[in-house]
């Protein structure tokens, strides 16, 4: 067996802590490895603990989950961080998922999801795997419909890598994983994860799921 999922628990309700980490601790795949109900507690230890995934419910004392995650993604652009994020919340809306998102989410889930909902989540964000595939990110924009916006950032970026490349971040975004990209490019799976990486970093996104939807937004990529 691999290593667990190092997972980490933001939430202002020791209950519900209490809930999602014995939930979590009956997986056998699943670590809790940290908890905080304290929001600069969080912001000032994120690096230290090489988390897998965080948990961070939308409630919080002193700021919303999705003001949280925002200064959280800025951490990780900041420092390489890889910890993707799932926002937790008791209601969800599309208009939540999108903001969300947007902060540097990796996925939403509710409550009434479930327990078994709640660790499958876990599983795909720990994998190659974007959370999300192009249509349903689509359907979420529609939902909020803005006019399409030129990214001249983007544009250059993509302008300036081979088209091999340009090929792959197209399956990312269609919701492919990286290890699937890899297995048909006949390429290793790290090739796929330096490009998402260098992508990443050079249009100063946090999350595989900005990048899509920045792509989905400015109409690139055939999005």
């Amino acid at each position: 067996m691999g290593s667990s999922i190092r997972v980490g628990i933001v939430d202002a309700d020791s209950g519900i802590r209490e809930g999602r980490r014995l939930v979590l601790d009956s997986a056998p795949d699943i670590s809790v490895v940290f908890e905080e109900d304290n929001v600069a507690a969080v912001l000032d230890r994120f690096d230290d603990y090489l988390l897998d995934v965080l948990l961070v419910e939308q409630r919080l004392r002193g700021m919303s989950g999705v003001d949280l995650i925002a200064k959280l993604s800025a951490i990780k652009i900041a420092s390489a961080n890889k910890t993707r994020i799932l926002l937790t919340t008791i209601f969800n809306s599309d208009e939540l998922t999108l903001a969300g998102l947007k902060a540097g989410a990796s996925s939403v889930i509710a409550q009434e999801a479930g327990p078994a909902k709640l660790l499958d989540e876990i599983r795909l964000l720990s994998s190659t795997k974007p959370a999300h595939t192009k249509s349903e990110l689509k359907d979420l924009l529609n939902a909020s419909p803005s006019s399409p916006l030129e990214d001249l950032a983007l544009n250059v970026y993509l302008d300036s890598i081979q088209e091999p490349d340009q090929a792959a971040l197209a399956r990312l975004l269609d919701g492919d994983s990286g290890s699937l990209i890899a297995k048909d490019l006949g390429v290793a799976v790290y090739r796929i994860r330096k490009l998402l990486e260098t992508t990443l970093s050079q249009l100063g996104l946090a999350t595989i799921e900005q990048f899509q939807l920045r792509c989905i937004q400015a109409g690139v990529l055939g999005a």
